[in-house]
């Protein structure tokens, strides 16, 4: 499977071997956002398909190697078409994660209030018109 993965020509990814039932890929345009393409093989999975794993810039998927293979993988992914397909159309998730700046919550807001010289309302203003993207999940439950 290395060799083969080794001579892909692609304009659209770059291919990595993950085992004998894995194939990991990343985009070549760094301006283009692999969640979309998450997002498009969740909703569209190849046949074969047993798991998707996305991380910050690839994306591994793991196939039954009894049911398909890694050319017919890259067949599917090299038919995606980036551009012009409606499903990538971001599918977000908005979370309002409830905030608590008093003091004996907000311990570093003096602090960063001293250190920006600003005052603790602009601060908190600042925070709170503010929306985040989260890419991905840290290793502490909740830590984006």
């Amino acid at each position: 499977m290395k060799d083969f993965l080794e001579n892909i020509n692609s304009d659209k990814f770059v291919y990595f071997s993950s085992g004998d039932s894995g194939i990991q890929f990343s985009l070549l345009d760094k301006k283009k956002n692999i969640n979309d393409i998450f997002i498009f093989i969740k909703n569209h999975p190849p046949i074969g398909f047993l798991d998707l794993i996305p991380s910050l810039e690839r994306i591994l998927i793991v196939f039954d190697p009894n049911i398909t293979s890694v050319e017919v993988i890259v067949e599917y992914l090299e038919n995606i078409i980036l551009d012009s397909n409606k499903e990538f159309i971001k599918s977000t998730y908005h979370w309002e994660i409830p905030v608590c700046y008093e003091k004996k919550y907000g311990l570093d807001l003096d602090y960063i209030s001293k250190i920006c010289k600003l005052d603790q309302d602009k601060i908190i203003q600042l925070h709170l018109n503010k929306t985040y993207t989260i890419n991905m999940m840290g290793f502490l439950p909740g830590l984006p």
